[in-house]
């Protein structure tokens, strides 16, 4: 694990989400996407509340977790985007989760998606691609 905080979080959220789904998830934006595929990112509009630590001890962690399917060309996109945002669905379900993981360790349970964003098209390159966002909060 990274000696910081924030990477570490961003990590850990990665390695939790990676065994779910055949896809690659990376713990930052990448410079290039082959979708199906997930990354972490710090929710850049409010990234952590200090004013919930007690004596600084932890702060709630705003992160957004992009999922993008196939190019929005193909119908089965928007299904497959249905089916990551399924709140029993498995990606919904791990991160809420308490599993004996790096995640569980830095964040005590503490984990809770708040809600899905940005349901839409993303355009990378040339193609557009169906995707979403999950923001997720981490108590650490």
């Amino acid at each position: 694990m990274p000696d910081n905080l924030l990477t570490s979080l961003r990590v850990a959220l990665a390695e939790r989400i990676a065994p779910i789904f055949d896809f690659d998830v990376t713990p930052e934006v990448p410079d290039q996407v082959n979708p199906p595929c997930a990354w972490i990112d710090v929710d850049r509009s409010k990234p952590a509340d200090y004013t919930l630590a007690f004596g600084g001890r932890w702060a709630a962690w705003k992160f957004k977790v992009t999922v993008l399917a196939s190019p929005t060309i193909i119908e089965s996109a928007q299904d497959a985007i249905d089916q990551y945002l399924d709140p029993r669905g498995a990606l919904i379900t791990a991160l809420h989760d308490d599993l004996d993981d790096a995640l569980q360790t830095l964040a005590n349970g503490n984990v809770q998606v708040l809600n899905a964003a940005a349901y839409s098209g993303y355009p990378m390159g040339d193609v557009t691609y169906m995707g979403a966002q999950l923001i997720v909060q981490v108590r650490a």
